[in-house]
């Protein structure tokens, strides 16, 4: 896949189920997103690095601790940024702006993901993000 200028369609999908899960705590939308083995998440929740083979499972667990008091979540993604690839890995940035309520106070959140992809069979996983808040407003 070298000579990719941009992230394949694939990588978006695996990005979208991250936030669909987010947003609904549904586990269904990460079945095949993360890479088999060790991950690497860095979140603004504690513990805050999530590392190694039960990464995504412990993610997922202080995500629903984290999201407690949160409805009405959205996402919405800017152009990817900084995009770099290989035949066996990828790296690109999200603009990414979530909208939602915490303890029923409207809220806006912009912020980046940077995402590592790694293959795995002939499609992409992700290896690993960093989530990093820019903004935040009560609105």
């Amino acid at each position: 896949m070298q000579g990719l200028t941009s992230p394949d369609p694939q990588m978006m999908v695996l990005v979208e189920a991250v936030a669909f899960f987010m947003e609904t705590s549904d586990e269904t939308h990460l079945s095949d997103v993360f890479l088999d083995g060790s991950v690497t998440i860095i979140e603004n929740f504690e513990p805050f690095i999530f590392a190694g083979c039960d990464a995504v499972s412990d993610w997922k667990e202080g995500f629903r601790t984290h999201a407690e008091g949160l409805s009405d979540l959205s996402h919405s993604f800017g152009q990817p940024l900084d995009f770099s690839s290989s035949d066996a890995a990828a790296f690109f940035t999200l603009p990414t702006i979530w909208t939602g309520r915490t303890q029923g106070l409207a809220f806006r959140e912009a912020g980046g993901w940077a995402f590592v992809f790694g293959r795995q069979g002939l499609g992409w996983r992700i290896k690993g993000y960093g989530w990093a808040v820019t903004e935040f407003s009560f609105v």
